[in-house]
């Protein structure tokens, strides 16, 4: 593989923020008395979505508020929980970026609200890590067009995307940009790709390809 820069999923990726997610969207129910309540393990299933698939798979109960307002409030919450929290980057991920920088230039696309990978970059320190990111809260577009757009105002000839979920891989796909699997994240992919245990054993593999 030939590469000239790395594009990055964030959530089951590079950190693990579903402990804070579960505790902000807990706060939205209770504040509109709401008996539903979301575990940690529940947010694995919802983490990678963007704001409509989000408000598909919750519909709201018009009487206690409308959908988006509930949703919107919701992704707000997380912000600043997350904000306020310490979120757990994956095993290596500080090593292997600050690595990896030093070879290619890198770059996040997120399927996340506005404001969520500022607070990654704020968080860890990273913004002179990455070159440039994109979300759908900040562009309102799906994943493949946020991908399709870092490649496109940043010139890049050979970019590589990683990410964890089927939704990552099919987006890379619908981008044309190759794509890497990671296992330790929140979903499963069928298909032939590259595919990693650890971001260890990722960051061999990348640091080892020729920079084009």
């Amino acid at each position: 593989m030939t590469l000239d820069s790395i594009i990055f999923d964030l959530d089951g990726t590079l950190w693990d923020t579903t402990a804070s997610c579960a505790s902000a969207w807990n706060q939205c129910y209770e504040k509109r008395g709401i008996d539903t309540r979301i575990t940690q393990k529940d947010m694995h299933s919802h983490m990678g979505l963007d704001a409509k698939q989000l408000q598909e798979r919750f519909p709201m109960d018009e009487s206690k508020g409308s959908t988006s307002d509930f949703l919107q409030d919701c992704l707000d919450t997380v912000v600043r929980k997350v904000q306020s929290d310490h979120p757990q980057l994956y095993p290596y991920v500080d090593e292997g970026l600050h690595a990896l920088a030093k070879k290619f230039p890198l770059f996040i696309v997120s399927n996340c609200q506005a404001n969520y990978i500022e607070t990654f970059l704020e968080k860890t320190g990273y913004h002179d890590l990455f070159t440039d990111f994109e979300s759908f809260g900040r562009s309102l577009q799906p994943k493949e067009k946020n991908i399709q757009s870092i490649v496109e105002r940043n010139h890049l000839k050979a970019p590589v995307y990683v990410g964890d979920t089927e939704g990552d891989y099919v987006s890379a796909q619908s981008a044309k940009v190759p794509f890497i699997h990671v296992t330790y994240g929140f979903g499963s992919v069928q298909g032939d790709m590259p595919t990693f245990s650890s971001f260890r054993d990722l960051f061999t593999f990348l640091s080892s390809q020729e920079k084009q």
